[in-house]
């Protein structure tokens, strides 16, 4: 396609990106969605729930599927027209790093299955419910910073600095309360095996935060590009 002017072509290369993003939002949905199944599972595997504990993560599977197929439709957008200021590399980190979150959550709960419910104890099953209510809410506040790029990029930026701080909290968690409870588990020779696999869930539903700390730094520098 030939364009007439300089300024033509930006218009079609920001509408094309536009496109790219908004199918982007969709992805950022999908794995909302598998993070919110994710918290779900959790809860119900911390009270003994089985049954649905399994439907739970059913759900995570066909969603993460879901979020892959959505995936590959962006990377076939990307390959039509030209875009103006944010390059293929930028948008493509943004689906992969997305989809890492999805990864983790789907490990988390796939090792937690195996750990009886009865043997977590407080404060850690609090603390494991409390860090998975806390990524839903990360990921709910990383779709309403994306929603509002086109909108509001200012206001993106405020959004983005809740997603951080949120991403603090879990990290003081960790240390105030998370590290404490399972070194004791490790301490304690009948649960030695079970601190193992919850030391892995704890890291995975960290890896959760630190990709959408990573998720929004990409949203931000959008944002940036935005405001005029």
């Amino acid at each position: 396609m030939k364009f007439k002017s300089f300024s033509s072509a930006i218009w079609f290369g920001r509408e094309k990106e536009k496109k790219a993003l908004k199918l982007c939002e969709e992805h950022l949905n999908k794995i909302k969605e598998v993070i919110i199944e994710s918290r779900d599972c959790i809860r119900a595997l911390l009270k003994g729930d089985e049954i649905n504990a399994k439907i739970y993560a059913q759900n995570i599977f066909v969603k993460e599927r879901e979020g892959d197929d959505i995936k590959k439709n962006i990377v076939a957008e990307l390959t039509k027209g030209i875009f103006h200021p944010i390059n293929r590399e930028d948008i493509i980190k943004l689906l992969t790093t997305a989809d890492d979150a999805a990864s983790f959550a789907k490990a988390a709960v796939g090792r937690l299955k195996y750990v009886p419910h009865k043997e977590i104890g407080e404060p850690l099953s609090s603390d494991l419910k409390k860090q998975a209510e806390i990524l839903v809410e990360m990921s709910i506040l990383t779709i309403d910073a994306f929603n509002k790029l086109f909108i509001n990029p200012k206001e993106t930026l405020k959004i983005a600095d809740k997603v951080e701080r949120l991403e603090e909290e879990i990290d003081d968690l960790r240390r105030d309360s998370i590290i404490p409870a399972l070194m004791d588990m490790f301490d304690d020779p009948r649960k030695f095996k079970y601190a193992f696999l919850l030391k892995d869930i704890i890291e995975f539903l960290e890896n959760i935060a630190d990709r959408y700390e990573d998720v929004i730094d990409l949203i931000r520098s959008i944002a940036i590009s935005y405001i005029k």
